[in-house]
């Protein structure tokens, strides 16, 4: 039976830090993985004028497509959280990926971090990931800031609501979330003592 992991937070939690040391971790015990990268989550919702439930169908499409592969672990960059959290909190329109994945016992890995890291962390990422799409959304939700301060304002409001609504979807979702709170992880080697731990927690009994 494949595993299917969900790995979730805001933006620069370490998200895709972890997914390519788990990856190569499972790996090297010779199981077979599969990562399905961000964009393919995220396109889910981004599309212009998208609602949550055309939103919810997509993400579900993409879910399905992977069920019927050969691995034993299927990785996902995002999950329905983060569609969740772009319709601001709209849990009810995409209950039923919840409930299709708590069916085939899917795990969310959710990571966090203090919020008084954020900018540090958010200005620190985007040295490294110009002209990228998170360095294009940055750009557009602080279009009308006039200031360096108002930019950092908005994109800290922006992401304190993004780990409250996450908080909060939490609490409502079936599925098991492994909490991982990367607040003291600053450099890439700082993960690597938390990946045999997340790896013996996702497998399954079977």
């Amino acid at each position: 039976m494949v595993n299917l992991i969900f790995l979730e937070g805001i933006a620069t939690c370490g998200k895709t830090i972890v997914q390519e040391k788990l990856a190569n971790f499972l790996r090297s015990q010779n199981k077979k993985v599969l990562i399905v990268p961000e964009q393919k989550v995220i396109s889910t919702f981004l599309e212009k004028g998208i609602t949550p439930k055309k939103s919810c169908q997509k993400l579900r499409n993409v879910i399905e497509k992977q069920l019927g592969l050969n691995y034993d672990y299927i990785i996902f960059d995002r999950c329905h959280f983060s569609n969740i959290s772009f319709f601001e909190n709209a849990f009810d329109e995409f209950e039923e990926i919840d409930d299709l994945l708590f069916k085939i016992g899917a795990k969310v890995i959710w990571f966090y971090y203090n919020s008084d890291q954020i900018i540090a962390r958010v200005r620190n990422s985007l040295k490294h990931r110009k002209g990228t799409g998170y360095s294009k959304h940055l750009k557009i939700l602080t279009i009308k800031a006039n200031s360096l301060e108002e930019e950092n304002k908005i994109i800290l409001d922006y992401y304190t609501k993004s780990l409250e609504i996450r908080e909060k979807i939490a609490t409502k979702t079936k599925l098991e979330v492994l909490r991982v709170n990367t607040t003291k992880m600053i450099q890439k080697k700082d993960y690597d003592k938390i990946i045999p731990k997340i790896a013996s927690l996702i497998k399954s009994p079977n």
